[in-house]
């Protein structure tokens, strides 16, 4: 009933039975293995494989019976799905265990090629029907694949058999992905894909919007699966990779970075990045972390309707460390309030940054800051434009601490800077002994001067 047509060579049948053996009326006699031998082999013919999936055509291979036991070794064929696609069957195996028990149970392992599409279409079918639970539809796969699917199913559906035990391995060869995953188009996967009746297992290499990464990706197939979606990425992004995946950080980040980027679901995202190999600006106060200084960021975002909310940041390396939350607009800095901020071993102080229509507003308060990078850009600035935009910052502290080890106490500062240009410095303090020091920005002559 499922092999039709074709040539039948090196065929060879043996039949034995022994003298004397009882044979019960009405009662099937089952041949044991040494009893009942068939063999031959085949060319050319069209086998029914499982379920749903269409015939095999042009179908060589090897027909094997042992009493109970059927062994199909399967050389080529190639599987007409009625789209019009086609998956060529490059070898595998497909085995009655036992003709006469029921339900009538089969084992099948089978080796199939063909474009991205057309496996997907493959999955589609009953025993496997893995795709429909997942979201996608063949259509939205292109490329190359491999695949190795097993299966142990039941070949007579009115024996009542138990669910289908399946997987498919699948190989994949430069495959684009039509549809966004986790709201990201995927290209270039180049690895494996493992497929069971609860889950797709994806890791591979691949570019996500154009970036090149690691990918790993578990994503549901039953539903009745207890899991979400999850995805991991990771790499090592260059300035210009940088620019396409975490847009907006041209002002902090320099260099190479590395990442691991984890989501469950469409829900928050975890984020590690290495900055080890890159320099690290804070540009409002002046203060940068140099490339080839070890440093780590960790975050969780959460991007919704444009705005993506950045809590848990924390920014650390050998004698520094930042924490706090962020909010971005689209690819620009809207919000900042960091809780923690110690640049240095004499930093005690907290952050708040806000975006306005002219620039950004930095206040900064707390018990102590280490202002020498603030002073060095106050001494280094120059006179010329820029395009960047304006920032505002204050700063309240009962301490502050500058070069030389001179401290002044009580700080109210002030200063702004309009593109790389300071317009403004406004501080009043007092020093060790108790005098106070008053220091502005002023005019002369077409230049700027600050005056004590």
């Amino acid at each position: 009933k499922n092999i039709f047509g074709g040539t039948v060579t090196n065929g060879r049948i043996e039949f034995y039975l022994a003298e004397g053996r009882e044979r019960l009326p009405g009662v099937p006699m089952h041949l044991g293995p040494e009893e009942l031998k068939i063999d031959f082999d085949i060319e050319g013919a069209r086998m029914n494989v499982a379920g749903d999936i269409p015939p095999l055509r042009d179908t060589s291979g090897k027909f094997r019976l042992r009493g109970p036991r059927t062994e199909i070794t399967i050389n080529g064929g190639t599987a007409y799905f009625p789209s019009g696609r086609s998956v060529a069957l490059t070898g595998g195996t497909f085995v009655l265990p036992d003709n006469y028990t029921k339900p009538l149970m089969a084992d099948m392992d089978i080796d199939v090629a063909g474009n991205a599409d057309a496996i997907a279409e493959l999955v589609t079918y009953r025993p496997i029907r893995a795709l429909p639970a997942t979201g996608f539809a063949p259509d939205d796969f292109s490329g190359q694949v491999k695949a190795k699917v097993k299966a142990h199913f039941g070949v007579i559906s009115a024996h009542n058999p138990p669910p289908p035990q399946w997987t498919a391995a699948l190989t994949l060869d430069n495959v684009d992905v039509a549809k966004p995953i986790a709201g990201r188009a995927v290209t270039g996967l180049r690895g494996l894909l493992a497929i069971d009746p609860q889950k797709a297992d994806l890791k591979a290499k691949g570019d996500i919007d154009g970036v090149t990464l690691d990918i790993e990706l578990v994503e549901p197939v039953g539903k009745a699966a207890s899991f979400k979606r999850k995805t991991v990425l990771s790499g090592t992004l260059d300035n210009r990779d940088r620019r396409k995946l975490l847009p907006g950080l041209d002002d902090v980040v320099e260099g190479p970075v590395g990442v691991r980027l984890e989501q469950d679901g469409d829900g928050p995202m975890a984020a590690e990045a290495d900055v080890g190999a890159a320099a690290v600006s804070i540009p409002w106060i002046g203060w940068t972390k140099g490339a080839g200084i070890g440093g780590k960021i960790t975050l969780t975002a959460d991007k919704k309707e444009g705005v993506t909310r950045v809590s848990d940041f924390r920014f650390a390396g050998d004698g520094f460390s930042v924490a706090g939350n962020l909010t971005f607009r689209g690819a620009r800095l809207d919000a900042a309030n960091f809780s923690t901020v110690r640049l240095s071993a004499d930093d005690r102080f907290r952050v708040k940054v806000e975006r306005g229509k002219s620039g950004y507003t930095v206040v900064a308060d707390g018990e102590a800051a280490d202002v020498r990078a603030v002073l060095a850009r106050l001494k280094n600035a120059t006179g010329g434009g820029g395009d960047k935009q304006s920032v505002t910052v204050r700063a309240d502290l009962a301490r502050a601490v500058g070069f030389n080890g001179e401290t002044l106490s009580n700080v109210s500062f002030r200063y702004s800077t309009a593109g790389s240009r300071i317009s403004g410095v406004d501080l009043s303090a007092v020093t060790k002994s108790g005098a106070p020091v008053v220091a502005q920005l002023a005019s002369s002559g077409g230049s700027d001067a600050i005056q004590l």
